[in-house]
């Protein structure tokens, strides 16, 4: 009986513990229409495909929760609108993309969806 508890108890710690490596799905559908409303002449986001952003290239994600908390576009030349999808990164914590050019008011913009997010 002790080895089927202790065989148990192990088991809850290790699904307990298990690392989320899947994004979630809002966020990769915001992700999603950011890259379908910008310009991308460098191919910079070819890695944009699959199921899991997490895996995107300049995608960084919690290992614990799934969301995205990092998106590192910086020197990537991109060129558009900044999408309001991009609103749905509840959770990110960092922005870079510099080295873009985003029209008017993007950076206003950008500031205003995420008040709390360091952007550089």
């Amino acid at each position: 009986m002790n080895a089927l508890l202790t065989a148990l108890s192990l088991c809850c710690l290790l699904v307990s513990t298990r690392e989320i490596s899947a994004c979630i799905a809002t966020e990769r559908d915001a992700l999603a229409a950011f890259n379908a409303s910008i310009s991308d002449p460098n191919r910079s986001l070819r890695s944009w495909q699959g199921e899991d952003c997490c895996n995107w290239g300049g995608v960084s994600c919690s290992k614990k929760t799934g969301h995205v908390v990092k998106l590192d576009l910086g020197g990537y030349s991109l060129k558009g609108e900044v999408n309001l999808s991009l609103a749905d990164l509840t959770r990110l914590v960092h922005l870079n993309m510099s080295h873009s050019d985003f029209g008017g008011g993007a950076h206003s913009r950008i500031h205003m969806l995420f008040q709390d997010v360091e952007i550089s």
